[in-house]
């Protein structure tokens, strides 16, 4: 199935993912200009927006530190491999280096 989303929409869900802190400050305030005007007009669905507002900024809040913690884990994961790598590579040393060979003592002599 192929949806096709809007050249607007799209570059808006573009900016938003782009600024996680600013969508969410736009969307802060909104929730407060509606729970502002709710207050005005009945009180009881004034706490029921606010208690929404509550859970929905705790909620987004949850998710954005979640996605930090996991990219951040990503990083050290990728980090950990590299050097990991590194660390094979180096204790296999380097097989086209010269060998050296040894001779025994009694060829060349003991110098003092």
């Amino acid at each position: 199935m192929n949806i096709r989303i809007p050249r607007p929409v799209n570059r808006s869900l573009d900016a938003a993912a782009r600024h996680p802190q600013a969508t969410l400050g736009v969307t802060g305030a909104a929730f407060f200009a509606i729970t502002a005007t709710t207050v005005l007009t009945s009180p009881l669905a004034a706490w029921i927006t606010g208690a929404a507002f509550v859970v929905y900024m705790a909620a987004v809040g949850h998710i954005l530190r979640v996605a930090q913690l996991r990219s951040r884990l990503r990083q050290t994961e990728y980090d950990l491999a590299a050097e990991r790598a590194e660390v094979a590579r180096l204790r296999t040393g380097d097989a086209s280096a010269p060998t050296v060979q040894l001779r025994s003592i009694g060829e060349a002599g003991e110098s003092l």
